[in-house]
């Protein structure tokens, strides 16, 4: 039986966590400009075509003692921002090639270990010349940053200026002057009439690995058809391998076996085993399944306030977890989350915040198909 202080630890606990979940909604993003040495640069960005397939937010960041998951975006508009960078890095001079910078990807995101942090910037651009009102391509480059230490979110702007420097470093290497190009046509991506490349609507889903959000999003694994080693570990979690080599898949967003998607637990529970998926149950704008989720805060405080007694009672019950195909942000259902998940649809949120039985998990998930059904995504 739980003690009256252990009760008081529980509920402080449980509030703080609520406090730190509602402190911050978004993260928000300022390109500064690093040092850039650019040998005999015969060309200046004076444009930026969004190009990404999502255009809601630049990616994740984890925030708050609770490292919740929020948007995160820029502190302009996405353009403005980058074309204010493009124009730092580099200045408009005598002689220099007009280029227009398609962002094919721009996403960050962060990584939680059981001891460590890891934070991401994956960039993508096509460099093109403007030839008679159309883009033609000189040039693809991508470059994917990553770093450590304890608190990763921080270093964002820096992760993100340094592929961005990569792509354009790559570019100026390259002989570009003596390219023609070729017509740029953008890439396959989601989008609400394009049903082939809309995980949800698509007829054909395809098998394999998705080490992006966006590739899940797309229906458009890196590895078609390659489908992994899925093996059961109880209820709707599930082992999944590499094929070929039997290893552990550790750190690919998802995977799917041809009908079903897999969401790797990894980016949503700090206490999850190398390798476990788990299934998703419920499909639409909200992407649904039963797990646990435990950021490494949560961990750390059930852990203090009860020992291991206390982690593993943290753990007892299941969550309600959602995957929003439109930002790419994971997050449990919860009474305190509702208003985000719902804020386009007050008649639901009003109707969900009246139900007597709106705690169980159950209920919850009941809330969910009822939005998917009403928002088609």
């Amino acid at each position: 039986m739980t003690s009256k202080p252990q009760n008081l630890l529980l509920a402080l606990i449980t509030l703080f966590i609520t406090f730190q979940t509602q402190a911050q909604k978004k993260f928000t993003v300022t390109l500064k400009p690093e040092p850039l040495a650019l040998p005999n640069r015969l060309f200046y960005i004076d444009s930026v075509v969004d190009a990404r397939a999502v255009k809601d937010n630049i990616g994740m960041a984890q925030v708050g003692m609770n490292n919740r998951q929020v948007d995160a975006s820029f502190d302009k508009p996405f353009d403005v921002a980058l074309l204010t960078y493009f124009k730092q890095m580099t200045p408009k001079q005598t002689s220099q090639q007009r280029i227009i910078a398609v962002m094919n990807e721009l996403r960050i995101g962060e990584r939680t270990y059981k001891m460590k942090e890891r934070g991401t910037a994956d960039v993508e651009i096509t460099f093109c010349r403007l030839d008679s009102g159309r883009l033609r391509a000189v040039g693809t480059y991508s470059d994917m940053q990553e770093s450590g230490g304890m608190d990763v979110t921080a270093a964002h702007d820096r992760r993100l200026a340094t592929a961005l420097n990569t792509c354009i470093t790559k570019f100026n290497a390259s002989d570009w002057p003596n390219n023609p190009g070729t017509l740029y046509e953008a890439a396959a991506e989601w989008n609400s009439t394009d049903n082939a490349h809309n995980i949800v609507r698509s007829m054909v889903r395809n098998a394999g690995i998705y080490e992006k959000f966006t590739q899940l999003r797309s229906n458009s694994p890196v590895s078609q058809n390659a489908i992994p080693i899925i093996q059961r570990l109880e209820g709707d979690l599930f082992l999944i391998r590499d094929k070929a080599t039997e290893k552990k898949l550790r750190e690919p967003f998802g995977v799917s076996d041809g009908t079903s998607v897999f969401i790797n637990t990894f980016f949503y529970n700090v206490n999850s085993g190398k390798g476990v998926f788990a299934r998703v149950t419920e499909e639409g704008r909200y992407m649904a399944w039963f797990d646990h989720y435990m950021t490494a805060t949560e961990k750390g405080l059930w852990a203090g306030g009860f020992g291991a007694i206390g982690t593993a009672a943290a753990s007892e019950d299941l969550d309600l977890i959602v995957l929003d195909l439109k930002t790419g942000v994971i997050r449990p259902v919860k009474l305190y989350t509702v208003d985000e998940l719902f804020k386009d649809d007050p008649e639901l949120l009003a109707k969900f915040q009246q139900d007597r039985n709106k705690r169980d998990p159950a209920v919850m998930l009941s809330y969910v198909k009822m939005y998917n059904a009403s928002h088609p995504f």
